[in-house]
C-alpha cells in the first residue's frame, strides 16, 4: 500500500523531539519536508516539493538521503549552516539552478551526491577547497559548465570524482595527480580538450579512468603503465593519436580497455596480447592499428574482441579458439585473409563479423553471423 502525506508550513516547529521517521513507498507532497534532527532517510518515495530555506534550523543533521524522488527547485544556500552534515544524497531528482555557495561551507561533508539533476553554472574555484574531508564528489549528469578547478587537487581525501555527463570544457587539471587516494575518475561526456596528465601514475590507487566522449588529443603517456590497480580504461571517441606504449602490458589488473574511435596507429604489441589475463573486453574499433595478431594470445578472461575498422592483416591464429569465454568477435573492415579457424567456430559465440561477403571476401567463414 502507499501513503499520501502533506504537511503544514510550520512542520519544522514540531519535529525536534522525533526519534525517527520511516516512510516507505510513500507519495509525499511537502512544502517543507520533515526531518529527523540527526538523519533524514527518504529515498525513492515519490516525494514532490522543494527544499525549504528553513533547513538551516536543523543544526545537528548529519545525514540526508532524498535520492530518486521528484524534488524540484534550487538547493537552498542556507544548507551551508549544517556544519555537522557528513552525507548528502539528493541524486536523481529534478533540482535546478546553480550550486549555491552554502554547499562549500559544509566543511564536514564526506559524501556529496547531486547527480542526475539539472544543476547548471560552474564549480566555484575559490570555495571548493573548503571541502577538505570530501571523499565522494558525485555531480555527474547535470548541466554544469566551465572548467574543472585546479583547486580540486587540494582535496587530498578524494576517492571518487564523478563529473561525467556535463558540459565542462578546458583541460584536465594537472593537480589531479596530487590526489593519492583517488580510485575512480569519470570525466567522460564533456567538452574537455588537451592531453592526459603525464604524471597520472602518481595516483597509484586509481581503478577506473573514463575520459571518453571528449576532445582530448595527444598520446597515452608511458607512465600509465604504473597504474597497477587499474581495472577499467575507457578513452573512446576522442582524438588520441600514436601507438600504444609498451608499459600498458603492465596493467595486469585491467578488465576493460576501450580505445575505439580515435586515431591510434601502429601495432598492438605481443606483450599486451599475452599478459593481460584479466581482460574481459578489448575494443579498439575505428582506429588505424596495423600488424598481425600473434600466435600466442593469453587473454583467458576475454569475452569481447572488437578490432573492426583498422588495418590488421594476416590470418586469425587458431589460439583464439582456446579463449573459452569469448562471445563476440568483430574483425570486419580490416585486411585479414584466409579461413576462420574451426576452433573459433566451436566457441559459443553470439556474434562473429568478418569480411566474408561476396563483394569484399577476404576471409572464408562457416560460422559468421554477419559477412560484410
Amino acid at each position: 500500500s502507499k501513503c499520501i502525506v502533506s504537511t503544514s508550513s510550520n512542520i519544522y516547529d514540531y519535529i525536534q523531539n522525533l526519534s525517527h521517521i520511516l516512510l516507505l513507498s510513500c507519495s509525499l507532497t511537502l512544502p517543507n519536508l520533515p526531518l529527523h534532527p540527526h538523519g533524514w532517510r527518504l529515498p525513492a518515495n515519490k516525494i514532490i516539493g522543494t527544499l525549504s530555506s528553513r533547513i538551516n534550523r536543523l543544526k545537528k543533521l548529519v545525514y540526508v538521503d532524498m535520492g530518486h524522488n521528484h524534488i524540484s527547485g534550487p538547493l537552498p544556500d542556507s544548507i551551508g549552516a549544517l556544519k555537522a552534515l557528513t552525507h548528502i544524497y539528493l541524486d536523481s531528482n529534478e533540482m535546478e539552478g546553480a550550486i549555491p555557495d552554502g554547499v562549500y561551507q559544509m566543511t564536514n561533508v564526506d559524501w556529496l551526491s547531486l547527480h542526475g539533476n539539472k544543476f547548471s553554472g560552474t564549480i566555484s574555484p575559490t570555495l571548493i577547497a573548503n571541502l577538505k574531508r570530501l571523499r565522494i564528489f558525485d555531480f555527474f549528469e547535470n548541466q554544469l559548465s566551465g572548467s574543472i578547478p585546479t583547486e580540486i587537487g587540494k582535496l587530498e581525501n578524494l576517492e571518487c570524482i564523478h563529473l561525467h555527463g556535463n558540459k565542462f570544457s578546458g583541460t584536465i587539471p594537472n593537480e589531479i595527480v596530487n590526489l593519492f587516494s583517488l580510485r575512480t575518475l569519470f570525466l567522460d561526456d564533456n567538452n574537455l580538450n588537451g592531453t592526459i596528465p603525464f604524471k597520472l601514475n602518481r595516483v597509484s590507487n586509481l581503478e577506473y579512468l573514463d575520459l571518453y566522449g571528449n576532445k582530448l588529443t595527444g598520446t597515452i603517456p608511458l607512465t600509465i603503465g604504473s597504474l597497477k590497480a587499474l581495472r577499467g580504461l575507457d578513452l573512446h571517441n576522442n582524438n588520441f593519436v600514436g601507438s600504444l606504449p609498451a608499459s600498458m602490458a603492465n596493467l595486469e589488473a585491467l578488465e576493460e580497455l576501450n580505445l575505439s574511435e580515435n586515431n591510434f596507429s601502429g601495432e598492438i604489441r605481443t606483450a599486451l596480447w599475452s599478459r593481460l589475463e584479466n581482460l574481459v573486453r578489448l575494443d579498439v574499433h575505428n582506429n588505424s592499428f596495423s600488424g598481425t595478431i600473434p600466435a600466442i594470445v593469453a587473454l583467458e578472461s576475454l569475452e569481447l574482441l572488437d578490432l573492426e575498422g583498422n588495418n590488421f592483416q594476416g590470418t586469425l591464429p587458431d589460439r583464439i579458439g582456446a579463449l573459452a569465454n569469448l562471445r563476440d568477435i568483430y574483425i570486419r573492415s580490416n585486411n585479414f585473409i584466409g579461413p576462420v579457424p574451426e576452433s573459433i567456430c566451436n566457441l559459443a559465440l553470439s556474434d562473429l563479423w568478418a569480411d566474408c561477403g561476396a563483394e569484399t571476401q577476404k576471409v572464408t567463414c562457416t560460422c559468421c553471423t554477419i559477412c560484410a
